[in-house]
């Protein structure tokens, strides 16, 4: 787990309760868990959003079906 607002990278456990993470632990107990993957040889790490969207007029619906319609900031 990669995590650079906490300082952390290294291995963790990451539980998932409910869609959200209840708990990240060095060892939480596989027999815990209803399911358990393996991400082993991957980085997971948080806060990963793509911000980015093309919200112009004819290039996409992005904010265009509200009333009024969102524009971008220019």
């Amino acid at each position: 787990m990669v995590d650079p607002a906490q300082g952390l990278s290294e291995r963790r456990d990451v539980a998932i309760q409910t869609g959200r993470i209840a708990a990240v632990a060095k060892d939480i107990p596989p027999d815990s868990a209803w399911e358990v993957l393996d991400a082993s040889g991957h980085l997971v790490t948080p806060g990963l959003i793509d911000i980015h969207v093309h919200v112009y007029p004819g290039v996409s619906h992005y904010g265009f079906r509200r009333t009024p319609p969102v524009w971008p900031a220019g």
